[in-house]
Parts: C-alpha cells; sequence; structure tokens
C-alpha cells in the first residue's frame, strides 16, 4: 500500500525505464524483460489512463494503472516448442542425408551443424563404444561440431578411449547402456565427473545413448558453454529422437 500513488522511480529504477516509453496517455500494451541471464522475468504489461483530481477539483491530470503480468514459463515453454520444431526439422535433413548415400559418415558433421544450430546449443558431438577383452567399455570422439566462438574438442587426447569405470563416469555407462539419459547442471554433477568436463568450458550438458540393433553403440552430447541451461522435457524428447536417427 506503500507505494500506491508514488511516482513510478519511486517503486524501482529498472521498472521506470522498462516503463517510461508506454506511459504516452493512451491505452498500452506490451511485452518487457526485467533481469538479466538466468534470473530475467517477462512481463506482459498493461498500462490504463485514468483521470485523477489533485491539489483543487479543477486541477485534473491524467494518471495510470498498471499491470504486469509474469508470463515467463509460458515464454519459456513456447521457445521450447519453437526449438523442438527447429530439431525435427534438422533430423528430417539428417534422415534424407542418411538414406541418400551409403557412406553417410562424412554427412555427420554437416548434420551435426543443423541439429547444433536449431538446438541453439555450444557443441554437438558422436562418441562411439568399443571393448577389450574383459569387457570393459572404452568411448572415443569421432565427430563433432563446435559454434564459433567455442573451442572444439575433437583433437582433444583425453577424449579417445576414455574408460567409463576408470575415469570415474561409471554412472554414465550404467544409465547411457540402459537407454537413460545423462543431463543437467556440471556444478549438480558428481565430482568425478566435473574436472574433465570443466576443461571443456561446459556448464551443462545433455547426453543421448545411440543403439544399432538393440546395443549400445555410443552416445550423442549436447553441450551449453555460455549458461547453466535446464534442459526442458521437449527438447530432451527431440534430441533422443536425434540419437535415434544416428542409430537406424
Amino acid at each position: 500500500a506503500d507505494v500506491i500513488g508514488q511516482p513510478l522511480a519511486y517503486v524501482s529504477e529498472i521498472y521506470q525505464e522498462k516503463l517510461s516509453p508506454y506511459l504516452t496517455g493512451g491505452e498500452q500494451r506490451a511485452e518487457i524483460v526485467i533481469g538479466e541471464g538466468k534470473q530475467a522475468k517477462v512481463f506482459e504489461v498493461t498500462v490504463s489512463p485514468v483521470s485523477s483530481l489533485y491539489k483543487s477539483q479543477t486541477s485534473l491530470s491524467l494518471d495510470s494503472i498498471i499491470t504486469l503480468h509474469d508470463i515467463t514459463q509460458r515464454k519459456e515453454a513456447e521457445t521450447a516448442l519453437s526449438r523442438r520444431e527447429l530439431i525435427m526439422s534438422a533430423i528430417s535433413l539428417a534422415a534424407e542425408q542418411f538414406l541418400k548415400e551409403s557412406t553417410w559418415g562424412h554427412n555427420i558433421p554437416r548434420v551435426l551443424e543443423k541439429i547444433g544450430q536449431a538446438a541453439n546449443v555450444s557443441r554437438v558431438y558422436v562418441f562411439m563404444n568399443d571393448s577389450d577383452e574383459q569387457g570393459q567399455i572404452f568411448t572415443s570422439q569421432r565427430y563433432e561440431w563446435a559454434a564459433p566462438g567455442v573451442l572444439p574438442q575433437i583433437n582433444n587426447p583425453n577424449l579417445q578411449r576414455v574408460n567409463f569405470r576408470e575415469a570415474g563416469y561409471q554412472r554414465w555407462e550404467d544409465h547411457l547402456a540402459n537407454g537413460e539419459p545423462i543431463y543437467g547442471i556440471l556444478s549438480n554433477f558428481p565430482e568425478s565427473e566435473q574436472e574433465l568436463l570443466k576443461g571443456q568450458d561446459i556448464l551443462s550438458m545433455a547426453i543421448l545413448p545411440i543403439f544399432v540393433n538393440n546395443l549400445w553403440w555410443g552416445f550423442i552430447g549436447f553441450d551449453e558453454c555460455k549458461y547453466e541451461r535446464h534442459w526442458t522435457g521437449t527438447e530432451l524428447e527431440a534430441l533422443h529422437i536425434a540419437a535415434s536417427i544416428f542409430g537406424s
């Protein structure tokens, strides 16, 4: 109640800066963003002019009622659906490329680029598994696309013939072999997994298993190096379909 009738700057200088362009004396509807990064909020703004009396009944001035409706979750859902459509379009292109040629391996970098751009990620890559006589599973990076300004890892020797168990990635082997994804913010991963990944500037990642003839062949991974990204169910569903294309 203390802010009712006060100048907008009294409530918040940030809100004043964002809302001032819409205080023109007429009815206004708009969307504004308050904050930055993961703290940003999207508001639907309605500005309705009202008449009020000040000092005397003959002194008529025009005030405004400003209504803010937080639509952040709705906008995030819309973005996720739009991104899914882009990913599905890239997957459709990938399927066409793979069907056109029997030697589809050389098409993978171009396909990864399309999927990476559609998913708006920093890197996309494919790892392939192999095993030794004792049945230990190793994995090696075979293909990669990196966005402009992101350091590629395709020549990183630490990503070749990685023993899941010895490297501290038993959790990955267990989940991926059972068809389950690994995803989340890196700081929430077990400490044994973080050292190698931090060296690649990864903040968030999503790893989806690739199966060929019902056997775990490897995985496709998506890195986010710009911010701590929360992967939505809609995005993961599309990324899972992308993984299935490589195993078909």
